[in-house]
């Protein structure tokens, strides 16, 4: 049930941020590309959100021991996460070079 209700939760929250309602550190704001920032941020979190319902869903239907589960989920948290380390590295590189 935890699974759902983070999922549920990240998507909500990404869909947020693709809206452009999303809490955003300081240091990003107030920046031309502040938008699409906050837009990668909102995709990560649909993301993150739609794979942990969709392991929620497979573990509804197919009971597995918590080694599995953690292993699929795992699984499918990399992606996500592997896009927001790219993200961060990206907009970080931005910031360093003074881009506004």
């Amino acid at each position: 049930m935890t699974l759902l209700s983070l999922g549920i939760f990240y998507m909500i929250y990404g869909v947020a941020g693709i809206l452009g309602f999303q809490y955003i550190p300081q240091k990003y704001r107030n920046r031309s590309w502040t938008g699409e920032f906050i837009r990668s941020r909102g995709i990560f979190f649909l993301i993150t959100g739609a794979l942990w319902i969709f392991v929620y869903i497979i573990d509804s239907f197919h009971r597995m021991n918590w080694i599995t589960l953690a292993a699929v989920l795992i699984l499918f948290s990399a992606p996500p996460v592997i896009y927001a380390v790219r993200t961060e590295k990206k907009y970080k590189l931005r910031l360093a070079e003074g881009n506004h």
